[in-house]
């Protein structure tokens, strides 16, 4: 191959290395997706999604249920960091919205049940269930993956 280019004999030298790079994978963290639970509060019932992205930071997503119930409330600013069986919660949390059930209202500076804080975490099902516990700060939940 006396007239190849320098590009063409790079590109044929290192692809097969990228494509098995590429073959294995990236590591993921299996913390990071969105997590749901269900919630009463206050006679409220509803759902609360935490968004947990790889960049560190985390959003919680409250939706109210029920035929009565109308609304929502997000709150960003949190950012979190995990050991392999503890996790952390802390930032600035701002929220906006919030949810209301015929008379009760559950605003964003309502009883919140997700602040932060530190808990034990395990995973099981497949990595598809995270269970926190012994929290301090935030409240004991388990959560269900929802992607």
């Amino acid at each position: 191959m006396k007239n190849e280019s320098s590009m063409v004999r790079w590109l044929r030298l290192t692809a097969p290395a990228a494509l098995a790079i590429l073959g294995m994978g990236c590591s993921h963290n299996p913390l990071v997706g969105t997590w749901n639970t269900a919630f009463t509060a206050l006679g409220i019932t509803g759902t609360t999604s935490i968004v947990v992205s790889s960049d560190g930071t985390l959003v919680v997503d409250v939706n109210g249920s029920g035929a009565s119930c109308t609304g929502a409330s997000a709150t960003t600013g949190y950012d979190w960091a995990a050991t392999g069986a503890s996790i952390t919660f802390s930032g600035t949390p701002v929220c906006t919205g919030g949810i209301t059930c015929g008379n009760l209202s559950l605003s964003c500076s309502g009883n919140q049940a997700f602040k932060a804080g530190s808990c034990t975490y395990a995973l099981s099902n497949n990595d598809d269930t995270l269970a926190l516990t012994g929290c301090t700060g935030t409240t004991d939940a388990t959560y269900t993956r929802a992607n």
